[in-house]
């Protein structure tokens, strides 16, 4: 599994996931899925264990970045590499790809 590294104030890539020092900033690739009874249903491609929904798009897009946000947090306030996935999750087949910008 991949790790961000840190060094001084360069921007870090591990697969498709980065990170600014300076900000926290976190770039998730997510997948949007419409739900048959309503809704929609996401999950990071990256990070096992991240995933949310919602009743609409920017809700469910909102939900997943409150939950990846909050999944890095517990990592980084334990001293926890964060386990990166190291081949993204496959696409399910009604999904919308989409990058989302996360602050941690």
């Amino acid at each position: 599994m991949g790790a961000v590294e840190k060094r001084g104030d360069t921007v870090v890539w591990t697969n498709a996931e980065w990170i600014s020092p300076e900000t926290k900033t976190y770039q998730c690739w997510v997948y949007l899925t419409p739900e048959e009874s309503g809704g929609y249903s996401v999950f990071a491609s990256l990070l096992p264990g991240v995933v949310s929904q919602g009743e609409t798009k920017e809700e469910a897009l909102d939900n997943i970045a409150e939950a990846f946000r909050g999944v890095v947090e517990e990592y980084q306030t334990s001293d926890q590499p964060i386990p990166w996935s190291k081949e993204a999750f496959p696409k399910p087949n009604n999904a919308r790809e989409q990058w989302i910008l996360v602050n941690a």
